[in-house]
Order: structure tokens, then C-alpha cells, then sequence
């Protein structure tokens, strides 16, 4: 199962995406980007607590580059945790 919503400005302009997924039996996959100029506002944290509520869907897990630290600080800003890292990715879930 897939949710997904694209993420608009005041203006109707869109400005990003937001995707739980579900790949496996455990975990909802999520992938949420903003467009460079709309980052740093607080438009990621705040379409992932909607998003989160409207859909209904736990445990979250999210998968990237070990390298990406913005969102290693994102996501353990809105409240994951490391649940695996390697020398090519990390992984953080939230119940």
C-alpha cells in the first residue's frame, strides 16, 4: 500500500512530496523532499506530522545514504531513531 501527497505553498505552487510505503511486512517506507528554496522552514516536518496523522501508518522507517546527513538531522529531529548504519546507509524508524 502507497500514500502519497505533493506538498504546495500559500500559492498552490508545489513545492515537494511526501510517501509512506509499505514494502515489507514490518515497516512504511517514507521519502519526503522540498524543493531547495522552500527547505530550512519547517514545510518537511510539518507535512510529516499531516501526512502521519491523515494516513494512520506505523512504524515508520526511513533509508538513505549515510552520507546525507540533512536527513539524518531531520529525521532524528522529528523523533526516529537509528536502528542500523553501515559505511553506505543508515536506517531510523519511529513507532
Amino acid at each position: 500500500k502507497t500514500y502519497i501527497w505533493i506538498i504546495e505553498d500559500k500559492n498552490n505552487n508545489s513545492i515537494g512530496q511526501i510517501r509512506f510505503q509499505k514494502l515489507d511486512e514490518e515497516f512504511y517506507d517514507i521519502d519526503i523532499y522540498i524543493v531547495r528554496d522552500n527547505r530550512k522552514m519547517g514545510i518537511a516536518s510539518k507535512a510529516l506530522s499531516l501526512a502521519e496523522n491523515k494516513a494512520g501508518v506505523k512504524p515508520l522507517r526511513a533509508i538513505f545514504n549515510n552520507n546525507n546527513n540533512t536527513s539524518r538531522v531531520f529525521f532524528l529531529k522529528n523523533g526516529f531513531k537509528i536502528n542500523l548504519e553501515n559505511k553506505s546507509f543508515i536506517q531510523l524508524v519511529r513507532n
